[in-house]
């Protein structure tokens, strides 16, 4: 089992042998040239009843493609080199393009092609305070969140808000025609491009008074059809405090990324955070609008059997998110007076839709106004006791895996503490650290208990029957999808239950295991470009 995207020069390169003997294992060059002859270590690790052996090659750095293999075994083939990480990440970011709602899909490089879809975005679903039931609510375009045709703001802000993070580090790595886009040439970055299509849509989802509907969907879940042949009512659905406060941390942050290369927009964007704020400071106590129903064609994206995270019953996190990002981005005391109240007492977590914090929290460590000095100490000391946690599990667990918890979008948590991490590494220069966030690349590219690569198109065993509505129903597939992973509660019906690490199925009706979703890719997007930057001095 290897990285089958490949192996960067500088960290240390090692497969698994599974359920095998003990002769050595070869490195070959892909045309079967014998390279070197590997020990393989004894005795085995054994754990859900596989022998697990680790193969090192860490000795090889020149640039190539290979593959292992022990006598009838062979492995896909793979590259070494200073950066084999390049193409996976355009065709992780690209995928948002194929992702978007609204507008005519006709794409060269996969052959995808639809016309436009959900044009009649939306309605509003119940009455509220301020609009009535039934009323137009004009919000196209945005992407489809995941395998099917829902619009989230949860996973929406978490998403750009990373992808806005990897490019305000690094802008340098992230030119303008990059991705291949329709608006690749017009003289601005490809990636800001791509994330202003979904801001843009965030923006239609708040409220006259400030507060933001939390997602637009069917009543029911879509047919087997192309999004363009989906014509059922979509609605707007209510208004909410956590994703309101999301929604005020990633405009905030929009507004700071974008000031130099689109000044309206970041203009638009902050003025639309400080109305989220003053909505927010209005209504002190959690609100989420949801009647009975509302979740009958569309995620929750909220409290339930299926996430009981302590997170989701507070909009505490949601808060400090919000009026981080505002404090960095225009220093004004009344924002920084709010993150001096709440980040003494928030842990350092792990970010996703549940939970939107350790971003900001990460990005105040960074931020070098001197008013954070009695803070700063407090976050590093919370970040470095995740990231030894997770530096632990890593140790222990034969994949060297830095998530253990087998639930819903595992693949996702994996990259996401793997980012964690970095940030440890960036922290310490330990490179323990650093090491351990490359394993879990080579996990979700392959070097794991099924062999696959968990992203579509990459490597020459990836995952092939993504759960994906738009795939099933063009025929085409496409490129550059992240499965959600394992999930010992399989919730589908498909994907074995119970397996814990085995608990997953390559089927395209296994929405619980191998379905893709936007806030996926912008965590593996994250892992690989961070990991890039720290052997370019980052």
């Amino acid at each position: 089992m290897v990285n089958q995207a490949g192996y960067m020069n500088g960290l240390p390169k090692t497969a698994l042998l599974l359920n095998s003997d003990d002769a050595p294992v070869l490195l070959r060059h892909a045309d079967t040239n014998k390279v070197a002859e590997l020990i393989v270590p004894a005795p085995p690790r054994i754990v859900d009843g596989m022998s697990i052996r680790e193969v090192s090659f860490g000795a090889l750095r020149t640039h190539g493609r290979y593959r292992l293999t022990q006598g009838a075994l062979h492995s896909p083939a793979f590259e070494i080199g200073p950066w084999p990480y390049a193409g996976v990440s355009n065709l992780l970011m690209r995928a948002y393009y194929l992702q978007r709602c609204g507008v005519a899909i006709h794409d060269q490089k996969t052959g995808l092609k639809h016309a436009a879809c959900h044009l009649g975005d939306g309605v509003i679903a119940h009455a509220d305070a301020i609009n009535a039931k039934g009323a137009p609510w004009p919000a196209m375009g945005g992407w489809h969140d995941a395998g099917d045709y829902g619009k989230y703001i949860a996973p929406a802000a978490v998403t750009v808000a990373r992808l806005l993070d990897i490019y305000e580090r690094r802008p340098d790595r992230y030119p303008d025609g990059q991705l291949d886009i329709p608006e690749s040439g017009n003289g601005k970055p490809d990636l800001l491009d791509e994330v202003r299509y979904e801001l843009d849509w965030m923006l239609r989802m708040q409220r006259q008074d400030g507060a933001v509907y939390r997602k637009l969907s069917g009543a029911r879940w879509p047919e087997e059809a192309g999004p363009e042949r989906d014509h059922q009512p979509r609605l707007v659905y209510g208004i909410s405090s956590p994703e309101t406060g999301k929604f005020a941390a990633v405009m905030a942050q929009a507004a700071r990324v974008y000031r130099k290369t689109d000044r309206d927009l970041s203009e638009r964007c902050l003025m639309a955070a400080r109305k989220a704020w003053h909505w927010l400071e209005q209504n002190p106590d959690m609100r989420v609008d949801h009647r009975p129903g509302d979740d009958a064609g569309s995620g929750g994206y909220m409290a339930s059997d299926i996430d009981g995270e302590a997170a989701l019953h507070t909009d505490r996190d949601d808060r400090l998110a919000a009026a981080g990002e505002l404090f960095v981005t225009t220093g004004e005391i009344p924002f920084l007076e709010v993150v001096q109240a709440l980040a003494p007492s928030s842990p350092y977590t792990l970010f996703e839709w549940k939970d939107h914090s350790a971003l900001v929290l990460w990005t105040l460590l960074q931020h070098p106004d001197k008013r954070l000095d009695e803070l700063r100490p407090i976050i590093k000391s919370r970040l470095l006791e995740r990231a030894s946690a997770i530096l632990q599990r890593v140790h222990n667990h034969p994949f060297r895996l830095a998530n253990t918890r087998f639930i819903w979008g595992s693949n996702k948590m994996t990259a996401e503490e793997g980012i964690t991490l970095l940030h440890a590494y960036t922290l310490t220069g330990d490179k323990v650290y650093r090491d351990a966030a490359a394993d879990q690349v080579h996990y979700l590219l392959g070097r794991n208990a099924f062999g696959i690569s968990f992203v579509s198109g990459v490597g020459e065993r990836p995952v092939r029957r993504v759960n994906h509505i738009l795939s099933r129903n063009t025929g085409m597939y496409i490129p550059g999808l992240l499965v959600g992973g394992p999930n010992d509660s399989a919730q589908d019906g498909v994907a074995p239950k119970g397996l814990g690490m085995l608990s997953y199925l390559d089927h395209d009706h296994s929405y619980a295991t191998n379905e893709f979703a936007i806030d996926y890719n912008a965590a593996l997007i994250g892992l690989i470009e961070l990991l890039g930057s720290t052997l370019n001095g980052d």
